[in-house]
């Protein structure tokens, strides 16, 4: 019985049959990461501002990505990032909405935070 349950719910919980039946509904943790990405300035995209954007790469169960800016300078500056379907997620900011310019890049630390319904991960770019 627990056999052919387990199989019609394979699609949906992978990671509960080949764990005994646990999983995300069981409260497990999911599996879910950031596989690649950049954080980069682009001094060109206005005359009159810099433009910051990220493009991030995740797996897994991720609903939502952000990124956090950590300048030498103290204090935090946030943006969302949009999901492009399939783990692609892209989001921008200006650098007078981040109180930053293209100058700072060397200087900020980037903390990328991927979430969905079962955690977060979050990964470092310097």
């Amino acid at each position: 019985m627990f056999t052919r349950l387990c199989l019609a719910l394979f699609a949906l919980f992978t990671l509960g049959c080949l764990s005994g039946g646990k999983g995300p509904a069981a409260g497990d943790t999911a599996f879910l990461g950031i596989s690649d990405g950049e954080v980069i300035c682009d001094v060109a995209a206005s005359a009159f501002d810099d433009l910051f954007y990220a493009n991030i790469f995740t797996y897994g169960d991720v609903t939502e990505v952000e990124v956090i800016a950590y300048p030498t300078s103290g204090g935090t500056r946030t943006f969302e990032l949009d999901e492009r379907g399939a783990g692609t997620w892209y989001g921008e900011a200006w650098g007078d909405d981040l109180s930053m310019d293209c100058d700072d890049i060397g200087r900020v630390q980037f903390e990328v935070v991927a979430s969905g319904p079962d955690g977060s991960v979050s990964v470092i770019y310097q």
